[in-house]
């Protein structure tokens, strides 16, 4: 049977994957696959933090078991080759724990959902790129024989069905430690030695950003997740993870399956742009980069006969230069989130670069040497004398075509792929 759980935390505290963790640790059923971290529509305005919902496919042991996490010193066990089972009793049981940990907050509304069989993948693709009703997946849910229970409006109930319904072929993991009731601040010099581990071990991404002075790996200290580490081999993680909680003593760890680093989020080349969605598009460079206050970069540009800015703000750091190097006339193909005209960038490719020329002195017609320029449309030669009203026009090297640039890992989103992950997920 497929459980999923959403929408338990708010930005005060604590994390619906630490709720999930202790739903596992409540229920007489064992999972039979990696629990799933799904992040949705990063758009949606009434999101808590990462907008991200939980699920599990849950059954009875059998064939041989693999470690996937631990609490205070007893394993945490996936069973792949374990009996599916249908119990509608473990509605009411993750009920039970939802409502001991939710946080009661205004916009805190959980939901929880249970389905004999995987949901219809469609509903996946319409919450992490659309927005989805709440009454839209209570008829889904109704048709498909499914069942739910609501906390406040019931909103949960989107992602929880989504995260049963994510397809999960392209995909990639995250251990996530956590010590109880809420993590504790991380000393900066264990946040960098952890750091420095992750960035040596294999297929992890998004660990820390040098040249910003950021550890990404360390949420606020306001749930219980102390840490958490990404990539593309979950054996790996779990090591790490191990490792890390012996540091930062945690009370335990779960390694979660999950779809962030995937570009899901993405809609391909739309006839026209929305606000509440994401993009992947290519638009010709339209006007100069300028620099408006609280140093956010904007360019306009031109998409399907549609101008937009294009946004790279503070938080994005150097990616702001990149910006800033953009001529009218060129051609990117850029990804980001589209809100009242402006899309806010995660990534950026020249596809080509405009013809652009820059004024400089003439070179002397008399002895070939380069003219100095002695005010505004005057140049004199220094070696003879010879003067001239006429500057002359060079073309500007831009060797960009080709190139991509990405927002450090400071300013990177949950679902984004960074550049680096390209073809492997």
């Amino acid at each position: 049977m497929h459980l999923g759980i959403d929408d338990t935390d708010s930005r005060k505290g604590m994390c619906t994957t630490f709720t999930l963790l202790s739903v596992l640790r409540e229920v007489d059923l064992v999972p039979l696959s990696y629990p799933r971290l799904v992040r949705l529509n990063p758009e949606i305005p009434y999101k808590t933090r990462g907008n991200g919902a939980l699920s599990v496919e849950l059954g009875l042991p059998g064939g041989s078991g693999k470690l996937i996490g631990t609490w205070r010193g007893e394993p945490i066990i996936m069973y792949p080759d374990g009996e599916r089972v249908y119990r509608e009793s473990v509605l009411e049981e993750a009920a039970e724990v939802v409502e001991r940990l939710h946080e009661r907050d205004e916009g805190t509304n959980p939901g929880i959902v249970i389905s004999s069989d995987r949901l219809p993948e469609e509903l996946y693709w319409r919450a992490v790129k659309d927005v989805v009703d709440t009454d839209e997946i209570r008829n889904h849910l109704r048709h498909l024989g499914a069942r739910w229970a609501e906390f406040g409006n019931g909103r949960g109930i989107i992602g929880a069905s989504a995260s049963i319904a994510w397809p999960g072929e392209r995909h990639t993991f995250e251990a996530l430690v956590y010590r109880e009731p809420r993590a504790p601040e991380t000393p900066k010099g264990v946040m960098w030695r952890i750091g420095e581990m992750a960035e040596g071990t294999r297929g992890t991404f998004n660990n820390i950003d040098r040249r910003n002075g950021h550890v990404a790996l360390f949420p606020a200290p306001i749930t219980p997740v102390v840490l958490g580490v990404r990539g593309t081999d979950p054996e790996s993680l779990a090591s790490l993870a191990s490792r890390a909680s012996g540091m930062l003593d945690a009370h335990g760890y779960l390694t979660f399956m999950s779809n962030q680093g995937t570009d899901d989020h993405l809609i391909e080349g739309p006839e026209r742009l929305e606000d509440m969605h994401s993009y992947r598009i290519t638009v010709r460079i339209s006007g100069r980069p300028r620099t408006e206050r609280g140093s956010h970069v904007f360019v306009r540009a031109v998409y399907r006969g549609q101008e937009i800015d294009l946004a790279a703000y503070e938080p994005t750091k150097e990616f702001r230069d990149t910006v800033r190097g953009l001529m009218p006339g060129d051609s990117v193909t850029v990804t980001g989130s589209f809100s009242r005209g402006t899309l806010n960038l995660e990534k950026l490719y020249v596809e080509a670069t405009a013809l652009t020329f820059e004024r400089e002195a003439p070179a002397c017609r008399s002895c070939g040497r380069r003219m100095k320029s002695k005010g505004r449309f005057d140049y004199r030669c220094q070696e003879c004398g010879t003067r001239s009203d006429l500057p002359e026009y060079a073309v500007v090297k831009r060797d960009l075509r080709g190139t991509r640039f990405q927002v450090p890992v400071c300013a990177r989103r949950h679902l984004t792929e960074p550049l680096e992950l390209e073809g492997l997920v």
